[in-house]
């Protein structure tokens, strides 16, 4: 059974949430609500999540101060956990500018949250790309960066959270696009040993910077969360001209339901490759998930 919204098409009401314009330094900024209600997550557990992915930091379109405005945005929403989607990097085609990492994860070092700030790694984070302080290392110094500045990474780990209405599961995939051998993408992402872990009957959320996964995700797991795709950062008539994802536009962007199983996919707020986005406003992703019988 395939019940989602079609990724090539305009998108029903509700099919990409309740969004409210911001403006900050450097450009518009939109902050994207969504309530979703999988089968998974008890209606009596109310968890308030902020999803900010795809910063590319760099010169001139991601300089620091931009973050820091967008970390202010952030911390002004109140949430209960903040998840960062990966893809902290700048690559473009065109000559840019990058920034060493202690100095964009200095400014998400800013970011709090009652359950606590917690970080993948993208595509982008491995260094592919030597850079000031970078160079090709399977992401040890983005993960240091990060971890530097206070960010719990989980890269095929787990974390057990608390609210007041009681315990979840974190579960922090690793990236499915490390490295390419013969035209072929290979990852370091082990979806199996993390549902392994999942030893009792509390809920769970799987971080995961790209969507590609979702299709293996078994209904154990309430909400996957993802970036990677910027919403194809070019869309004409809301239609994604291109995606990264071997799905084509099936996860390009929105809330995807499928056989009963959620996903999260944000636009990101950055971009990589060619230097513009059109047609997708760079977002932060609020979700809202349990409710009582009254909402």
């Amino acid at each position: 059974m395939l019940d989602r919204r079609d990724a090539m098409a305009r998108p029903p009401a509700g099919g990409l949430g309740t969004a409210e314009r911001r403006s900050v330094f450097g450009g518009p900024l939109v902050v994207r609500r969504y309530a979703p209600r999988p089968a998974a997550w008890p209606r009596d557990l109310r968890l308030r999540a902020a999803l900010l992915t795809d910063i590319h930091a760099g010169m001139p379109l991601m300089p620091l101060e931009r973050i820091a405005a967008i970390v202010d945005t952030v911390n002004a929403l109140g949430a209960d956990l903040v998840l960062l989607g990966g893809d902290y990097l700048s690559s473009m085609k065109l000559p840019y500018r990058r920034f060493a990492p202690e100095a964009w994860a200095r400014e998400l070092g800013r970011l709090a949250a009652p359950c606590g700030v917690f970080a993948v790694l993208g595509n982008h984070d491995h260094g592919r790309r030597p850079g000031p302080g970078l160079r090709p290392d399977d992401g040890r110094t983005v993960r240091a960066a990060l971890e530097g500045a206070g960010i719990a990474v989980l890269e095929n780990e787990a974390a057990t959270l608390s609210v007041p209405d009681g315990e979840f599961r974190l579960l922090g995939l690793a990236s499915q696009r490390v490295r390419k051998e013969k035209g072929r993408w290979i990852g370091a992402d082990d979806l199996d040993g993390l549902i392994r872990g999942l030893d009792d009957d509390r809920p769970a959320l799987l971080l995961a910077h790209e969507p590609d996964i979702f299709p293996r995700v078994p209904r154990r797991v309430a909400l996957t969360l993802s970036g990677h795709t910027h919403g194809g950062q070019v869309r004409i008539a809301d239609r994604a001209l291109v995606v990264p994802s071997r799905y084509g536009a099936r996860y390009a962007w929105g809330h995807c339901i499928e056989d009963g199983r959620h996903l999260l996919v944000s636009g990101g707020v950055g971009v990589s490759g060619w230097p513009i986005r059109f047609g997708i406003d760079p977002e932060i992703v609020m979700v809202d998930l349990g409710h009582s019988d009254e909402d």
